[in-house]
């Protein structure tokens, strides 16, 4: 939910824009360009919508009421409408609720993932982190996905407040009115500090992926050369390499695990956010620690616990990816399809992170994508919002398939 002020949005198939209108914390109207009416807004006290009126009509244009948790229920008219539930519009595929730092589902009355914000012992029911609001949703919201939510520090504030006025009357309350307009100015200037934060953040992490996809790149090229070489002539390089190396105290490690393909599984790792292959690589750099630590690559695949890598890092790019995925019988899915990285200017698509999937499973992602910007569309004419939307539209706004590309739309 917005304070105060407009938001623009805007429908790439329609060619419709749509301006709503906030005040106070609440969604109170919107109007599209298609149509001249005006959509006026009614929510409860969580923020929920429970009534659309259009125009100057008599009848309600949407009307529903809601479980404690969100579901909705007594819907009594048949127009649609995206923003219910504490004012949010679910996402298109999964039909989930983003809230914050994680996507929320109101038929469960559950969060998909654990909250980061860890329980306390004097609030046992705080030790679900997948319960949403502490299992009190009928005197809390939790839009932040994280507990306890700013909200819900105003509510005890407020409940300490209330407890003031009823002791001390109308100074207490003249005070209180100051610490509520104190916290509020002192929440805005958190968040400008945070907002300036993040846009330093971004600036870093795409000068880092930047120079992250070039050194991938330039060394999968370097891999792939070798893995090309004739066996035995590879096997003879190693051992002679290994044997003049080894006389050199320092530069030995470092030397070996380059000409075994260790410094590229490690970069590798590092694109596809594998941090348990990166540690174990950086060891094998160690004097010492060095063949252990190769051992200890080789026992990931003879006990299995390669599988565990591939659940963890779901990621890989698409030069390495590919050759594995046809091993499995399936297809490396572009996370950013390659007719669009090309209008963003990535001119190496072979490093775009990639998901395995069947292909009946590549086949629907990729309609998915198709129905929100069409094949033979003229992209040297889309702007990168528009891309963005278009992922965010498929994938999910804070999915982490849209996380792992969301670098490339800044």
């Amino acid at each position: 939910m917005f304070g105060e002020g407009t938001l623009l949005t805007y429908n790439k198939k329609t060619s419709v824009y749509t301006l709503h209108a906030y005040a106070n914390g609440m969604h109170v109207a919107r109007k599209t360009t298609a149509e001249s009416n005006y959509y006026y807004y009614h929510e409860d006290a969580t923020g929920s919508v429970r009534l659309v009126m259009k125009g100057t009509q008599a009848n309600p244009w949407f009307r529903t009421d809601y479980l404690p948790f969100g579901r909705t229920f007594n819907t009594t008219t048949a127009n649609p409408e995206d923003f219910k539930f504490l004012d949010t519009r679910p996402t298109k595929v999964s039909g989930l609720l983003p809230f914050g730092e994680r996507f929320y589902d109101a038929d469960s009355g559950r969060f998909l993932t654990g909250d980061s914000v860890l329980g306390s012992l004097s609030s046992p029911s705080s030790n679900n982190r997948w319960a949403y609001c502490v299992n009190d949703p009928v005197n809390r919201v939790d839009l932040a996905g994280q507990w306890p939510s700013f909200q819900d520090v105003c509510n005890f504030v407020g409940s300490l407040a209330d407890d003031a006025v009823n002791l001390l009357g109308d100074a207490a309350q003249a005070l209180a009115d100051t610490a509520v307009e104190v916290a509020r100015i002192g929440r805005f200037a958190v968040q400008t500090a945070l907002d300036v934060g993040q846009r330093m953040l971004d600036d870093i992490k795409q000068a880092a992926y930047s120079v992250a996809d070039a050194v991938v790149s330039g060394l999968v090229a370097v891999k792939e050369a070798w893995d090309n070489l004739d066996p035995g002539l590879k096997q003879w390089i190693i051992n002679g390499v290994a044997f003049a190396v080894s006389f050199i105290p320092i530069a030995g490690p470092l030397i070996s695990c380059i000409i075994d393909g260790t410094f590229v599984d490690m970069f590798s790792a590092i694109m596809t956010g594998n941090w348990a292959m990166v540690g174990m690589c950086a060891l094998a750099f160690v004097p010492g620690a060095g063949k252990l630590a190769k051992v200890g690559l080789k026992s990931f695949e003879k006990v299995g616990i390669k599988s565990l890598e591939k659940s963890v890092a779901k990621f890989k790019p698409y030069k390495i990816l590919s050759k594995e995925a046809s091993k499995e019988g399936k297809e490396a899915h572009h996370l950013l399809e390659k007719r669009l990285a090309e209008r963003l200017g990535i001119t190496d698509s072979g490093t775009i992170p990639s998901v395995a999937l069947t292909r009946a499973e590549h086949q629907k992602i990729t309609n998915e994508l198709r129905k929100e910007i069409a094949y033979g569309t003229d992209y040297s004419t889309l702007s990168n919002a528009e891309i963005r939307n278009a992922y965010a539209s498929v994938y999910g706004e804070g999915s982490d398939w849209f996380k792992a590309i969301e670098h490339y739309f800044v």
